[in-house]
């Protein structure tokens, strides 16, 4: 894939303040990135009764297209149920390689039928915050992704996870050819695991975070949706 995205996307250094130009030319969304491999199977038997046929190779990789990636905003709904889900997102670079949070939301419904078509219903939403790998690496398995949604008026916890438990970053560019590899590059991690139902229906709201150790926000996103 060799689109650039249209739409010029403001990113801004989490270490430094300063802008930092970036432009996609390859999504590639990942997917059962646990480290942790017999909880992924495990993952993928209750997808798989639930009518989500199971990936061709673990970990899985699914094309989106570039032009897709939005800086939080809206999102329109879809033919079927739809719902976020929270994951660092990679950055590749001139200057290297960038880490910040989005959200891979997903038609469920489709789903069922085609896992890269449900990827490609909806723009993909990332933060304006993207930090250099490398300040985050010493601690990064104390990090740890989060998300919210609101419903009816009532905000709830949706996803927690600890960045121990999925593939670090070299890890996951290690999937790709090394030609995929360079400055252009976003990449998504996959997911963790939830800890309630996503709404079944009406207006939404979901709120993304990557948390330092200590608590701290890293890189937020956060946009509007219809769950159906």
């Amino acid at each position: 894939m060799t689109a650039v995205s249209p739409v010029t996307l403001r990113f801004v250094n989490g270490a430094t303040g300063e802008p930092l130009p970036l432009h996609p030319r390859r999504l590639i969304l990942a997917g059962y990135t646990g480290r942790d491999r017999a909880s992924v199977q495990k993952h993928i038997d209750e997808l798989t009764e639930q009518g989500v046929a199971p990936p061709e190779q673990v970990p899985a990789l699914y094309t989106g297209e570039p032009g897709s990636i939005q800086i939080d905003g809206s999102l329109p709904a879809a033919a079927g149920w739809a719902s976020g889900e929270v994951e660092f997102v990679l950055f590749v670079g001139e200057a290297g390689v960038f880490v910040g949070v989005g959200s891979d939301h997903t038609d469920r419904d489709l789903e069922r039928t085609s896992v890269v078509a449900s990827k490609r219903a909806f723009h993909k939403v990332v933060s304006r915050i993207l930090w250099p790998v490398e300040t985050l690496q010493a601690e990064w398995d104390e990090l740890c992704l989060r998300s919210w949604v609101t419903h009816d008026s009532e905000e709830y916890l949706y996803q927690e996870g600890a960045l121990a438990t999925m593939m670090t970053p070299t890890d996951l560019l290690n999937l790709l050819p090394a030609e995929d590899r360079a400055a252009g590059l976003v990449l998504f991690s996959g997911t963790v695991p939830a800890t309630a139902p996503a709404p079944a229906g009406g207006p939404c709201h979901f709120d993304g975070v990557l948390l330092a150790a200590d608590g701290r926000v890293l890189a937020a996103c956060g946009y509007d949706y219809v769950a159906r």
